[in-house]
This record gives C-alpha cells, sequence and structure tokens, in this order.
C-alpha cells in the first residue's frame, strides 16, 4: 500500500509577471519578426479553421475585426513525443490587449491561458505537457474587447522533449496535480497572475515516521506564497500560510522556482 501526498501547492497572488519582460532562460522559444514570415490564412477564427504551424516556424498574424466583431486566430500544431513540452510565445500589437491560449483536441480542452500584459504587450505561456496529437493555438482578446489593428503579431510555438524535473501545465487543480518523486528537484513557472501549482508525491509505508522537508526558492517579483501538503482523505499536513518575500526592482517573466527534496 502506498500512501499519496499532496504536496506544494503554491499560490501566485500578488506581482504576476512582470509585463512586457521576457525571461532570460525562458526556454527555447525564438521570436523573429520580420516581413518575409508566412501569413496566417483566414478564416481560422474557429478551431476547425485553424491554420497549420511547424514547431519553431514563427508565422505572422492580425488581430483584425469586421463589422464590429472581435477577431480571433487559431493555429494547429501536431506534436510527435509521446511527452513533450509546448511553449507559445506571441509579440504585442499596439492597441490591442491579447489573450493566448493553448488547447488540446482529444479531448478538446483549454490547458492554459496567458494575458499577463496589456495593450500593446506580448504574452507567453511556457510550459505546457503535450502528447502525440494535435493543438491548437488561440490568439484573441478579454471579454468584451474588440479592439482591431493592421499591425501583425508575431507567433512562435516550440515543442521539446520533457525534462526530468519539469513543471508541466495544466496542474492548477488538485485533480491535475503533478506526481513528482521525493528528492528530485521540480523546476516550475509562475506563469500567470494567480496561478497555482500542484503537485503528488507518492510515499511507501516505510516513512510513516519519517518527516518530509519541502523547500521553494524565493521567485522575484512574488509578495507572497503558501506551500501547503495534504493526505490522500484531504487532511492537512503542513502548511506555511502568507510568506513575505521583498519585492525585487525588475521581475522578470515566469521565472522558475524549485525544489521539493526529502530530510537526510
Amino acid at each position: 500500500m502506498r500512501i499519496l501526498l499532496y504536496a506544494a501547492s503554491v499560490v501566485f497572488l500578488a506581482a504576476g509577471c512582470k509585463k512586457g519582460a521576457v525571461r532570460a532562460d525562458a526556454g527555447p522559444g525564438v521570436v523573429v519578426a520580420g516581413s518575409d514570415l508566412p501569413m496566417e490564412v483566414e478564416p481560422n477564427d474557429r478551431i476547425e479553421q485553424a491554420t497549420p504551424i511547424t514547431s519553431g516556424k514563427p508565422i505572422r498574424g492580425r488581430i483584425l475585426g469586421v463589422a464590429g466583431k472581435a477577431d480571433v486566430d487559431c493555429f494547429r500544431i501536431t506534436s510527435t513525443r509521446p511527452k513533450g513540452v509546448l511553449r507559445a510565445e506571441v509579440t504585442g500589437v499596439p492597441g490591442v490587449d491579447l489573450v493566448l491560449s493553448v488547447i488540446s483536441l482529444a479531448p478538446r480542452r483549454e490547458l492554459a491561458r496567458a494575458n499577463n500584459g496589456g495593450a500593446g504587450e506580448g504574452e507567453v505561456i511556457p510550459n505546457v505537457g503535450v502528447a502525440a496529437g494535435d493543438y491548437v493555438i488561440r490568439i484573441g482578446q478579454p471579454k468584451g474587447k474588440k479592439a482591431s489593428s493592421e499591425e501583425t503579431y508575431t507567433l512562435t510555438v516550440t515543442i521539446g522533449d520533457a525534462a526530468p524535473g519539469d513543471e508541466l501545465e495544466p496542474n492548477d487543480k488538485r485533480a491535475d496535480a503533478q506526481e513528482i518523486d521525493v528528492g528530485t528537484p521540480v523546476r516550475g513557472y509562475f506563469g500567470r497572475k494567480y496561478d497555482v501549482d500542484w503537485y503528488r508525491l507518492k510515499l511507501p509505508d516505510s516513512t510513516a515516521d519519517s518527516s518530509l522537508r519541502v523547500e521553494m526558492t524565493a521567485v522575484p517579483g512574488v509578495s507572497w506564497a503558501r506551500r501547503a501538503s495534504y493526505h490522500r482523505r484531504r487532511t492537512r499536513v503542513c502548511s506555511v500560510p502568507r510568506i513575505r518575500r521583498a519585492r525585487w526592482r525588475q521581475a522578470r517573466l515566469c521565472r522558475r522556482y524549485s525544489k521539493i527534496e526529502r530530510d537526510p
């Protein structure tokens, strides 16, 4: 019999990601601007009309509404990796507040969404876990907004192999908790404001009288976080509420945190 322990529910509440900033080590994605890049193919407002794209090859598009209707652009990418990580990044459009989403098709489900920046700022989703299959990247605007612009954005989507210890979205809910091993460092992201990351530990029966040590490094730009552990019956084992963090002068987007390890 194995004991399941849900650990390190990390709540990103106050500062969010720094608007407009990009973390230097945020991943392999490269955004390339230029008029020689291919353009989206309209209509692509619906998932069924999504423009096909290839990993690592940027594409341009426009948020250009017609007759007062907000424009939405969908792009489809295929993953051939049984366990991969998808990164999506879109550059900003002057006067337009972009919302970036990643959607799986089988089953159809929104896996991640980013709306950290304001009008004119780009968005990034750094770490969505994917398997072999098709996924859709959706670019739109917050509900009720219908801005339009002739200016183009550049979307870059990359799919690579997920490394051991990488946090993979979605893991915002207890039911989606990511399984991790005791003693193996976990590298994760606060990918957006109010991000929550859940992890599940499998502990053998021999640890009944042992202690568990959980450590999380500080994250620039985060004013406080909460860390809690739960038994499989949802009994709180331990918690560290509202750990105050000093604000850093320059927060970087989606800074990583680590690690979870067991006391010797």
